[in-house]
């Protein structure tokens, strides 16, 4: 729910969204296309494995066109 509100992701009311819910862990701070791996039932260890190690990819990746775009703006502002 965006707002908390209770309308679920889309307005639609509960239980409309992806059974994701409230989170407490430290990870919920980022937007993943999954929501929040850590918090999600896997059927194996090893699926959840390969679901964590797809999305660090996936930040590492992010991370490092963050780190470009910085590189751009600071080099134009010299």
């Amino acid at each position: 729910m965006p707002q908390r509100d209770g309308t679920g992701p889309l307005g639609l009311g509960p239980k409309t969204g992806r059974g994701l819910g409230n989170c407490n862990c430290q990870l919920c701070n980022f937007n993943s296309p999954m929501g929040c791996l850590c918090c999600m039932n896997f059927d194996s260890p090893k699926n959840k494995l390969m679901a964590l190690e797809n999305e660090e990819k996936r930040l590492t990746e992010l991370l490092e066109v963050v780190r470009e775009e910085i590189k751009a703006i600071k080099s134009k502002a010299e």
